[in-house]
């Protein structure tokens, strides 16, 4: 396309030259013409100079139109076709996650079966049908090796074939029954009877001189022990403020009555020899004295 123009100008400037030439050669056969004629006389059968002037002319402009006119065309690139601003791109729906089928329920597993006979237990204090005047209560006895006791959801502590735990009693009769468990799940269960006479409500207080004397008393909870740091717990009544006091050649403590003359004291014998009873006097300041027997039954392991 950019090579036409060119062709079309020197196309244009050869036929001007051409007609040029035409012209050049009509003029001399005017002259030629008007000479013949002037010495001839007259001259009918060739056409007129002007007409066939204009009709060069004519066909001198009508190339010059013909190069003009026909302007040059480039060429248009091919429409890109655009895409619509806007559409959406088609996305395949995502496959909704296959169901997880719910595991078949295993079969209930069968107790095994053991010929393993149930453990040993036994409650040795309190002894059945006590009755305490303190509402927390130490209970005590001998267990199988390997098993645990339980009272509930309490459990008692162990050592040396013997267990022990405190509970809180309820006023009135305590029906108390404790389980025995082997490592294997055999179960043994015992049960003892303790009733616990509350205190009644503290009437108006009288004057000292009208106070009642509270006799005395003493009791021992344990009797033996196999602690690391054998104990044993006693209580009892005496005249309120007097001081009772515990000894032994292993150890002792003191304590004083409350207002209610009750009192209740722990008593530690880090020397007690093993497997060898000894005594345990309770005294009070306000006069009387008992006497109880006590045992460490706690195996002293090798090197000790």
């Amino acid at each position: 396309m950019k090579g036409k123009p060119f062709l079309v100008a020197i196309s244009v400037f050869v036929l001007v030259l051409l007609g040029g030439a035409a012209i050049a050669g009509v003029g001399a056969g005017l002259t030629n013409d008007s000479e013949a004629t002037s010495s001839q006389g007259s001259f009918t059968s060739k056409e007129s100079p002007t007409t066939t002037v204009a009709r060069i002319e004519s066909s001198t402009t009508t190339h010059a139109e013909s190069a003009t006119q026909a302007p040059s065309v480039k060429e248009q690139p091919a429409a890109k076709e655009d895409k619509p601003k806007g559409t959406l791109t088609e996305t395949q729906p995502k496959e909704a996650p296959a169901k997880k089928e719910p595991a078949p329920a295993k079969e209930s597993e069968e107790p095994k079966k053991t010929d393993q006979p149930a453990p040993e237990l036994k409650i040795t204090h309190p002894v059945d049908g006590a009755r305490v005047e303190n509402k927390v209560v130490v209970f005590g006895g001998l267990v199988s090796d390997g098993a645990t006791v339980h009272r509930g959801k309490y459990t008692a502590k162990q050592g040396g074939g013997e267990w022990r735990i405190e509970l809180v009693l309820s006023p009135g009769k305590n029906r108390v029954t404790f389980e025995a468990i082997s490592a294997d799940g055999q179960v043994s269960r015992a049960a003892v009877t303790v009733y616990y006479d509350a205190p009644k409500e503290a009437e108006t207080e009288k004057p000292a001189r009208e106070k009642e004397t509270v006799a005395f008393t003493a009791f021992q909870t344990y009797g033996s022990c196999a602690e690391e740091i054998p104990y044993d717990v006693f209580y009892g009544t005496a005249q309120p403020g007097a001081t009772v006091k515990a000894q032994s050649e292993y150890g002792g403590n003191s304590v004083v009555a409350n207002e209610n003359g009750k009192w209740e004291m722990k008593v530690e014998f880090p020397e007690a020899p093993s497997e060898k009873p000894f005594t345990v006097t309770i005294k009070a300041s306000s006069g009387g004295s008992h006497q109880f027997s006590f045992t460490n039954t706690r195996t002293p392991a090798k090197g000790e």
